[in-house]
């Protein structure tokens, strides 16, 4: 008997603490839910507020002060300006205090009053282009609304794109906006450091050119990085645009007289004049593009020619990784067996214009006899348009008698958008034939 009442004392016990944890918890969720709704009540009362204020000022009543903007008169109340920004509180009740009506010369009408906007409802409604975002933020900046320039920060953040940072960074340079000039080179940068080279932004119908004082700017900003290859090709895809833009033949000596007037140091200068190609990183996209074949020529006899080359160029900036030339032919004392190879040993060298930028002896081993081998290099290289390029393949006297077929091959390859102009110095080049039938391309990659 004493077991079962110790039992249901223990049960009424237990039942007893768990009621009260219930009304607790339904406690604290009443709680939690009125708190809630007070602070929805909160949030409906001073959107209220909001509200009311800017109806004041889209009806025009009770106006104190006027600006005068584009010609327009915009009425508005001095205590609600004041109540925002500290400009405003100095422009109405400051020892400096201006007349009733303050005329506006430096910001649009638009622009102002989304300002105000802002200031009567605390919201942003409608500016969403990056032109409209940084008049605003000059707006904030002028009469410091901290909330505004928050917001705008905010906002330039979310649309910022790789096609439209230049924009932004020309606009806010041209606006003298010296905090977003630095937040948008330090985006550029890390993109920059990606890989980026932003050259399709010269290539947009219809793009703003950059002044060569924005370009020295992000020089000197990027360059302090050794792999500089995205920068490089960023200025010499702005000095194209820029001959372009002023009419210029495209030579070096155009190019070096635009580079001098960004204003760089000498050293830094001379490596965007001078170089004609830029490192390019390993890729997944290649493809061959080949020239179309339209009849065969006579020979490549080692001995009686030791080189051979082609020249070509590109119309936009190009990643390359191979060049694929024609193999040996078999030899009439070789026994015809089509399993048998040998192993090519031939010298590579790359010129661009007259300067040599690539000189190395390639060995392919087991290549196929009458067939094709690709010469991989070991860094693939981008290839700026406007600068013709010529590939030479040598041989020593080791491999005489040696034969490769050539043929007279198409002048002009294309694949995806990429074109390659195929040019040889004279007929009698164009009739002696070419053993180049192809080269590898990064396809995806290519700007």
């Amino acid at each position: 008997m004493e077991d079962n009442s110790e039992l249901i004392h223990q049960n009424n016990t237990i039942t007893t603490q768990t009621s009260l944890q219930n009304v607790e918890k339904k406690s604290t969720q009443a709680q939690l839910s009125k708190d809630s709704e007070i602070e929805e009540d909160d949030d409906f009362v001073i959107a209220r507020f909001n509200q009311r204020f800017n109806d004041l000022r889209r009806f025009d009543k009770y106006s104190d002060c006027s600006f005068k903007i584009e010609n327009r008169i915009i009425n508005c109340h001095k205590l609600i300006l004041t109540a925002c920004s500290p400009v405003f509180e100095a422009m109405f009740f400051g020892p400096l205090a201006e007349s009733h009506l303050i005329r506006i010369d430096d910001i649009r009408q638009k622009t102002f009053n989304k300002m105000l906007d802002f200031i009567y409802t605390g919201q942003l409604d409608g500016a969403s282009s990056v032109q409209e975002l940084l008049e605003l933020y000059y707006c904030a900046q002028k009469y410091l609304i901290e909330g505004l320039e928050r917001m705008c920060i905010k906002l330039l953040y979310e649309i910022t794109t790789k096609a439209n940072v230049l924009k932004i960074l020309r606009l806010s340079i041209e606006m003298s906006l010296e905090e977003i000039v630095y937040s948008v080179i330090y985006t550029i940068k890390h993109w920059m450091i990606e890989g980026e080279t932003f050259v399709n932004y010269f290539h947009q119908k219809g793009h703003v050119q950059l002044s060569p004082k924005i370009v020295g700017l992000l020089v000197q900003e990027v360059f302090e990085f050794k792999d500089y290859n995205s920068i490089l090709c960023f200025v010499r895809a702005w000095c194209l645009s820029e001959c372009a833009v002023r009419h210029l033949e495209p030579n070096k000596r155009n190019i070096k007289h635009i580079i001098e007037e960004c204003g760089l140091p000498k050293p830094v200068q001379d490596v965007f004049i001078y170089q004609n190609y830029a490192n390019a990183k390993e890729c997944d996209t290649k493809r061959l593009i080949n020239r179309l074949y339209h009849k065969a020529a006579r020979p490549l006899v080692i001995r009686e020619e030791n080189e051979t080359k082609s020249s070509f160029w590109f119309d936009q900036f190009t990643v390359v990784s191979a060049f694929n030339i024609n193999s040996r032919m078999m030899g009439p004392q070789q026994n015809i067996d089509l399993n048998e190879t040998y192993d090519e040993e031939v010298i590579l060298e790359i010129w661009a214009n007259t300067d040599i930028i690539h000189s190395k002896e390639h060995v392919i081993y087991n290549a196929d006899y009458n067939s094709s081998i690709s010469i991989q290099l070991a860094n693939p290289f981008i290839f700026f348009p406007g600068i013709t390029y010529t590939v030479k393949f040598k041989w020593s006297n080791e491999h005489a008698e040696a034969e490769y077929p050539r043929s007279v091959l198409a002048d002009v390859a294309k694949h995806k958008g990429i074109k390659i102009t195929f040019s040889e110095d004279n007929e009698r080049e164009i009739l002696q034939g070419s053993i180049l039938n192809g080269i590898v391309c990064d396809i995806e990659n290519t700007y």
